[in-house]
């Protein structure tokens, strides 16, 4: 594993500001991009040591999370391997835009190659054995399954939610605006027991959080049921939720 200088790397996210704004102005989307939240995001994957899951596919597909290609971008330097990251037509510019500040970083070395809606064929020259990762995208997945390919999905930002009381239909509101603004997969699964959660979700598509509202439960008692380290119960997960996700152990390829 390569060792990073993390500090540096912060400055350099500091000192390209005006760019990766600039980028963001051009992509013209609804997105919320914050660049102090991709400090957070550097600052808590140094704390943490995180182990992400290993990725064997040389071509990742995602929706353009920018959050998520920093992930990526620091997962394939620590870790010493090339990929090509093909945005589904979300945030290119800031996509392209934190992807130089690591080349630059690097002399000049490219881990990451971004495109941009790639062509099936370019796929299959690319991809070995029609294998390839996709990250919290379930059109994506089933896109390219449907082709012929043999995806492996990774969940990382996305969500589960159980919901069985009406009285919190404001909050399912704001959390189905925030997912479709920020590129946030959620499941909803309305009028269940929690115990019948593993009978009842995806388990391709299982998340590694889990949005819990219902009354007279504590969070204990929905952890020890759902054995899950990602849980918000009866609030609003999305604060801190792209760092949250980072820190899950759930990380783990299906």
């Amino acid at each position: 594993m390569i060792d990073l200088d993390y500090k540096r790397i912060i400055k350099l996210f500091k000192a390209n500001e005006a760019l990766l704004k600039f980028a963001y102005k051009n992509d013209n989307s609804i997105f919320k991009f914050d660049i102090e939240k991709c400090v957070k995001i550097i600052e808590n994957i140094e704390n943490s040591k995180i182990e992400f899951p290993n990725i064997e596919s040389k071509i990742i597909i995602t929706e353009g999370n920018p959050y998520l290609t920093l992930i990526i971008c620091l997962y394939s330097i620590l870790n010493d391997k090339n990929f090509i990251l093909d945005v589904q037509g979300n945030l290119i510019n800031v996509n392209k835009q934190i992807c130089e500040i690591f080349y630059n970083m690097l002399e000049n070395r490219r881990f990451i190659t971004i495109e941009e809606n790639m062509s099936i064929s370019n796929i299959i020259e690319n991809s070995k054995n029609r294998e390839i990762t996709v990250i919290d995208s379930k059109v994506s997945y089933n896109k390219y399954k449907k082709y012929g390919f043999s995806p492996v999905y990774i969940p990382l930002f996305s969500i589960d939610l159980i919901y069985n009381d009406t009285k919190y239909e404001k909050l399912v509101e704001t959390v189905f605006d925030y997912c479709e603004i920020n590129m946030i997969e959620i499941s909803v699964l309305e009028d269940i027991k929690l115990e019948d959660y593993e009978f009842k979700i995806n388990k391709t598509f299982e998340s590694n959080s889990i949005l819990v509202l219902q009354e007279n439960i504590t969070e204990d008692e929905v952890k020890k049921i759902l054995n899950k380290k990602n849980i918000y119960l009866n609030i609003n997960p999305f604060e801190n939720f792209e760092i949250d996700c980072i820190k899950s152990e759930k990380n783990t390829k299906k």
